[in-house]
């Protein structure tokens, strides 16, 4: 059982509520005056300067995420210095944080379904658009709505020293799951962070995000081993020296892609909220991935095409009426596109190592040199270009590189040198 210690963050930001303090939205702002005092700078405006402010909300009732984490192994001698194991993995994250926008535009709808006197104008984006009528615009809650399942079984065989070859190897293979409704606090994946957007599908039902989590990665398999040369057997003085204490590494990985999401990219109530994220409406079948070069520029493929077939912006949806946005957004959000209905490309990588080891004179001093070739044969993955997994109609693609990580950064053989002294 592993507990998570709400960080300071959550709790320092309420602080920045009215009326100790406020951040504040200029609606539509007339040209203002630079003033010492900031009040004279807003009293230039007169009576035409309409001020918003979000708000930060704690659950009264947050508690203390925590992990529960279960596992099971059957290992057995195969003999000849080879054994074998079979491994299930399991954990259950409970009350995980999370952060959701209570207060989005067209909010008030939700109100008006139980009560049809109260006060509701969704196109207009002002107090009267919302569930909290009382000037604020988003509530962001942080609270203990957040989920996560992972199942995992694990096959692997180690062989020490097989025969006299001086072989190693240990090889393993993972097939795993892993689910839930939000796969980080604030969305820190980077084809999630550059929306800079948090939060569930339904504010009010965190459930209806439950999926593939967006590092569901199904199968990896990894393959490692040592191998001590068998050289200068039988040799004394400089040749032996030259010749023994000769060892390689190679670690070989390789896994499947995870998951991400096509969010809504054009001007709609979600949007304009400025919070949590925005799903475009599913109307037809998720199209496969194919990976075909794009003529028109280099080092680019088209890994999704025909995206229209399958998704409409909810601006399209509703044929601009921003009355029609809000009541699909809050009352009808199982029309929107579910989360991680995606998967990125797989990932291949093979580390080379070479080492020399030599006695020194001295009694229990030992030098080694190391050479470590890390992406041995420079070779480039497949990453997703963050930013094309954003739908605004029209004929748009997710497109990704070769060798070009989604966070920056080039993919590329990197060689270490170094000189170990044991004493």
């Amino acid at each position: 059982m592993f507990y998570d210690r709400n960080f300071g963050n959550a709790v320092f930001n309420v602080i920045q509520n009215p009326p100790n303090y406020a951040v504040l939205q200029l609606q539509a702002p007339p040209a203002l005056p630079v003033m010492p005092n900031q009040f004279d700078t807003l009293g230039g405006a007169g009576q035409s300067l309409t001020l918003t402010g979000s708000a930060r909300m704690l659950d009264s009732n947050l508690r203390t995420a925590y992990s529960a984490q279960f596992n099971a192994t059957l290992e057995r001698d195969l003999g000849k210095g080879v054994t074998g194991s079979l491994s299930y993995l399991g954990a259950n994250g409970i009350r995980l944080y999370s952060l959701n926008n209570l207060n989005q535009i067209g909010s008030c709808l939700l109100a008006q379904r139980d009560d049809p006197t109260f006060p509701c104008s969704p196109s207009a984006g002002d107090n009267t658009s919302r569930l909290n009528q009382t000037g604020l615009t988003n509530i962001n809650r942080r609270s203990n709505e957040g989920l996560s399942r992972y199942h995992g079984v694990t096959a692997e065989l180690r062989a020490q020293r097989l025969g006299v070859s001086g072989v190693s190897l240990t090889g393993a293979y993972t097939w795993s799951h892993s689910i839930d409704n939000s796969s980080s606090f604030f969305a820190d994946s980077p084809l999630e962070g550059f929306a800079k957007f948090f939060g569930f599908r339904d504010p009010y039902n965190p459930a209806l995000d439950r999926a593939n989590s967006t590092n569901d990665i199904r199968q990896r398999a990894t393959l490692s081993g040592i191998w001590e040369l068998p050289l200068g057997k039988g040799l004394n003085g400089v040749r032996a020296q030259a010749l023994q204490g000769w060892s390689m590494t190679g670690i070989v990985q390789a896994q499947t892609g995870g998951a991400f999401t096509i969010y809504d990219g054009a001007i709609s109530s979600c949007n304009s909220s400025q919070a949590n994220f925005c799903f475009p409406v599913l109307i037809g079948a998720v199209p496969q991935r194919t990976g075909a070069a794009d003529p028109t520029l280099p080092n680019t493929f088209n890994l999704y095409t025909g995206l229209p077939s399958a998704f409409s912006t909810l601006n399209d949806f509703c044929a601009g009426d921003p009355n029609c946005t809000s009541r699909v957004a809050n009352l009808q959000p199982q029309l929107l596109s579910p989360r991680n209905l995606f998967r990125t490309p797989g990932f291949f990588t093979f580390d080379f190592g070479l080492y020399k080891s030599l006695k020194l004179p001295r009694e229990g001093m030992n030098l080694q040199f190391r050479s470590e070739f890390f992406n041995f044969l420079n070779h480039s993955n497949v990453f997703i270009n963050p930013g094309t997994n954003v739908f605004s109609g029209g004929d748009s693609s997710v497109t990704a590189n070769k060798g070009i990580f989604p966070g920056g950064g080039k993919e590329r053989r990197n060689i270490q040198l170094a000189l170990r002294l044991t004493f």
